[in-house]
């Protein structure tokens, strides 16, 4: 048999298709495929990792590791950062709702953490004392004035409030506008101490956030909730309270 029909013969074979077309893909991308950068296959492991390794161990255990258990953390370290660095490569981080979420709590983490170690200067001090001095002051007295509102909820609570609010400004008894309970509808020259005597803890630490001749509320209380008039105060002191309070 001739070479040249040989040839032909050979090239209708299918393994003969794909050894070319093999070897062609193997020629292309020895030429365009990226360079490998050695210092990528390089994993150092220093003293001070392994230190810090062992501390996390301890941390865990409450003991100190032995030199089987250093070595099985030494193992598993350099599994992760090859599992690591190569999911990095394969950019298994792009695009990933989790990895976001994760990475945006640690954000939200770092800036806490460095915004609550901060140390404010004595003049930033003295500002926010100034500002808030109603709340820092002590020996505080009330002259104080209180509507009861029946409600099981701050939703209920919030509904009712709006009502009276707007019978208020039209000449409404202040009164007769509330609901009935075995509680004083004021008190005169009263401390926070007498007021949370009648009223509970949380009513009586809302008092530092009130306006003066305003009435505000829902304010929860031991009772349920009130709007509340401060007709007149001196020395008001901190506040704790954490509730939403509503002004109008």
């Amino acid at each position: 048999m001739k070479l040249k029909e040989w040839l032909k013969l050979a090239l209708q074979e299918p393994l003969v298709h794909f050894l070319i077309a093999g070897s062609a893909i193997f020629i292309l991308v020895s030429f365009q495929g990226p360079e490998i950068d050695p210092n990528s296959r390089k994993i150092d492991l220093g003293e001070a990792q392994i230190e810090r390794l062992a501390a996390n161990w301890q941390a865990t255990w409450q003991r100190a590791p032995n030199q089987s258990e250093i070595d099985a953390l030494i193992r598993e370290y350099i599994k992760e950062e090859i599992y690591f660095r190569e999911a990095m490569r394969l950019g298994l981080d792009k695009n990933d709702l989790v990895i976001r979420r994760r990475l945006r709590a640690k954000m939200e983490y770092l800036s806490t953490s460095s915004t609550e170690s901060e140390i404010p200067s004595n003049a930033v001090l003295q500002n926010w004392l100034d500002s808030h001095r109603q709340k820092y002051a002590i020996g505080a007295k009330y002259n104080l004035q209180q509507i009861y509102l029946n409600s099981q909820t701050l939703a209920q609570a919030n509904s009712k409030a709006a009502s009276i609010f707007r019978a208020l400004p039209n000449g409404g008894d202040w009164k007769n506008l509330g609901d009935e309970i075995s509680l004083p509808e004021a008190m005169e020259n009263a401390d926070i101490d007498e007021i949370s005597r009648s009223f509970g803890q949380d009513f009586a630490q809302a008092m530092g956030q009130i306006s003066q001749n305003q009435w505000t509320g829902p304010i929860y209380s031991g009772f349920g909730y009130h709007i509340v008039r401060l007709v007149e105060t001196s020395e008001l002191r901190p506040s704790a309270n954490k509730r939403p309070i509503k002004s109008f």
